[in-house]
């Protein structure tokens, strides 16, 4: 049973850890070709994500092109269970649509956490596309995040979805 809390703690400061504090380290030079400028600010949003897992959403934008995402959802995948992720996303190129919107590709990495009757903490791989609307503060996003479950047992995993979030200047 200790084993089992002290996990659930370690996953839940992780993600933490990633959220507050690892964002601010990688970001690049001002000026790079891939940050997209609403008002050259950093940026916090929230929102909802759905598919696997389904919840809330947020997102930490820094300069360079990248971010920090989390989410605190519900997986129902194997079974029904709390599900918290935080991950390092990296956007490569902006694509200008012409109609004012942008689309980003971006990939990362981060920690997933499920909180069955046995913790399960594992490795995420995130691939996605988010449309950043010029007018509004608004990203919609698709993502599709094949991982690794390191504890209990080693496995493959995939996770899936799509999402919105409205942006803030922080």
């Amino acid at each position: 049973m200790k084993h089992n809390k002290f996990l659930r703690l370690f996953g839940i400061f992780l993600c933490v850890v990633m959220v507050m504090g690892a964002a601010p380290l990688f970001g690049a030079e001002d000026g790079d070709d891939t940050e997209i400028d609403w008002s050259n600010k950093n940026l916090a949003g929230i929102g909802i994500i759905v598919g696997e897992p389904t919840g809330l959403s947020g997102k930490l934008w820094f300069s360079g092109g990248m971010a920090v995402d989390a989410a605190v959802a519900w997986s129902f995948l194997p079974k029904s269970s709390l599900y918290l992720h935080s991950n390092l996303l990296y956007h490569f190129r902006v694509i200008d649509t012409s109609l004012g919107n942008f689309l980003t590709p971006y990939a990362g990495a981060g920690v997933g956490i499920k909180l069955q009757d046995t913790t399960n903490l594992g490795l995420r791989f995130p691939i996605g596309i988010s449309m950043i609307f010029e007018s509004a503060p608004i990203e919609i996003f698709l993502e599709v995040s094949p991982g690794l479950g390191l504890v209990p047992e080693t496995d493959l995993e995939i996770g899936a979805g799509l999402g919105g979030r409205v942006f803030f200047l922080f």
